[in-house]
């Protein structure tokens, strides 16, 4: 079994199998690449840690965390092919480096409210696109979804107080929507005149696009003075917010749908520096 076989029968088995998400499936084909680029297409039997060496020097200009994350995409391979009875390198022996630390983007409640204010009629663009798009803001910052999952809304999931969300990795979890929000939704769907049951309506009556999303927070750059504002952005100030109002970290890791806590710790620091500290120090994964 080569490289790219071992590869594709993770893939297979494991990623489409589980339905995980299609930035799992992405990362893997990356990964894949990048290291088939630098050691070639070797037989997985005659893969050594040396092999890895000279991949990571090869690769120099990946991110750290990218790096890491083709490493982690490695060992699930060769944990897999194991399993498969291939004859292949133990996944530990191929160390992982912890994450790089990354400066999470977040804005306060202030700031959020100063962002949708800034969203004004314009022309080119409709009263119900106007609407359309304070609604997009503000839900993202009431509930922390993700834009795809915002986009995949249908207006029977907004009827109830809590929203049901598939999330990454099949992940079902409750979404609460503020009076805000609500009361957006109302407009909204008071001054649209299709009867599709998307929630958000993009160009020609389809469903609005996570490419529509990240367009429009592009053009909302330029409208306001949060240069650096993007959905995701939105999503970690929804968990700072939460976490500084005393929302318990392992509440928050529910709320935000992650299936980690280590993916909820980079929340910490926002708090209190020393619980990011303490939390690198003492939690193992």
């Amino acid at each position: 079994m080569t490289l790219s076989e071992a590869f594709n029968c993770y893939i297979q088995d494991v990623v489409v199998f589980r339905n995980l998400s299609a930035k799992t499936e992405e990362s893997y084909l990356y990964a894949k690449k990048s290291l088939i680029k630098s050691i070639g297409d070797i037989n997985l039997e005659s893969l050594t840690f040396n092999h890895v060496r000279v991949w990571k020097q090869k690769s120099q200009s990946l991110m750290p965390n990218t790096a890491r994350g083709y490493l982690c995409c490695l060992r699930q391979v060769l944990k897999h092919a194991r399993v498969l009875g291939v004859n292949c390198i133990s996944p530990n022996q191929i160390p992982v480096p912890k994450r790089s630390e990354v400066p999470v983007d977040y804005y306060t409640s202030k700031e959020i409210t100063q962002i949708i204010r800034s969203i004004r009629p314009k022309q080119g663009c409709t009263k119900q696109n106007i609407i359309r798009n304070k609604l997009i803001v503000s839900l993202l910052y009431s509930t922390g979804l993700r834009v795809k999952e915002l986009c995949n809304l249908n207006i029977r999931d907004v009827a109830e107080p809590t929203i049901p969300v598939i999330g990454k990795n099949n992940k079902p979890r409750l979404c609460f929507v503020d009076s805000r929000s609500r009361q957006l939704i109302e407009e909204y769907l008071k001054i649209r005149q299709d009867q599709q049951p998307y929630l958000f309506i993009g160009s020609g009556g389809k469903r609005l696009t996570t490419s529509d999303v990240r367009h429009f927070f592009y053009r909302l750059r330029s409208e306001t003075v949060y240069k650096s504002i993007h959905p995701h952005a939105i999503r970690h100030s929804y968990a700072t917010n939460l976490l500084q109002n005393g929302c318990h970290i392992y509440t928050l890791k529910e709320l935000m749908g992650h299936s980690s806590i280590s993916s909820t710790a980079i929340y910490l620091h926002v708090k209190n520096p020393e619980l990011q500290e303490a939390y690198s120090k003492f939690h193992s994964c």
